[in-house]
């Protein structure tokens, strides 16, 4: 049981009798493995086959023999590697290759938010849900280049939409409680900062290690008049 052990991870088997090797399990609650060691046994890859220095790079198909998956495995390695206009570049060949694919107009638009091309991001995020409704992903960031447009209902409407989904609900819900607290709902054109506060605490609710949230938490408890509670959230957040 984990609580046999100590604070320092150590613990002591005495008495043992049995000739080994010995394993040792750690269980949960309810009797699940969490982790397993047998002495004597590690788990390693052999000497013989680690290959050090340089290492062999993937070689993607020329253009014309290119899957759908190669184009946005392309673009993502470009990405990952900080070649964003590079990797740009990929996603616009790819789309005039494969112009229906909603996962490539979602990662070519996702980009351009990036690079702050926040109006050419519209369309193909645009499209990317208007063949797949529930891509969360492309309605987070539909709703920031839309947001840095100006355009705060289209926003909000964006980030309403994917706040139901799970994978982007709190990321959006914290969207929607800045821009609540910054510029009112969509009934009010006045700051909200209570209204914002709920918005960023059921994105808490939602995400309980999101620490970009406990801070705007903080501010708006601060904002509110809440100043006991703010100053306790705020130790919270500085001890999580």
């Amino acid at each position: 049981n984990t609580s046999d052990f100590t604070m320092s991870g150590k613990r002591s088997f005495v008495g043992l009798t049995a000739a080994g090797p010995y394993t040792v399990e750690v269980r949960d609650g309810g009797g699940c493995v969490l982790l397993a060691h047998t002495e004597g046994r590690f788990d390693v890859v052999p000497k013989a086959e680690v290959k050090t220095g340089p290492q062999p790079a993937h070689v993607f198909p020329p253009p014309e023999k290119r899957s759908e998956g190669d184009w946005v495995e392309l673009g993502r390695h470009q990405e990952l590697n900080g070649k964003l206009l590079e990797a740009h570049d990929v996603y616009t060949a790819a789309l005039a290759a494969f112009p229906d694919s909603p996962e490539l107009q979602r990662a070519a638009g996702r980009l351009l938010v990036g690079l702050k091309r926040h109006a050419e991001a519209v369309a193909p995020l645009s499209k990317a849900v208007s063949r797949k409704s529930n891509d969360s992903e492309a309605l987070y960031h539909l709703g920031l280049a839309h947001a840095a447009l100006g355009e705060t209902q289209r926003a909000r409407f964006a980030w309403g939409q994917a706040a139901t989904l799970p994978a982007w609900r709190a990321a959006s819900l914290l969207q929607l409680g800045r821009l609540a607290a910054r510029e009112g709902s969509g009934h009010n054109s006045r700051p909200d900062p209570l209204q914002g506060l709920r918005l960023v605490q059921q994105a808490i609710a939602a995400s309980p290690d999101m620490i970009r949230a406990g801070g705007m938490e903080v501010a708006l408890l601060r904002r509110t008049g809440q100043a006991e509670e703010a100053r306790a959230r705020q130790a919270h957040w500085r001890s999580a």
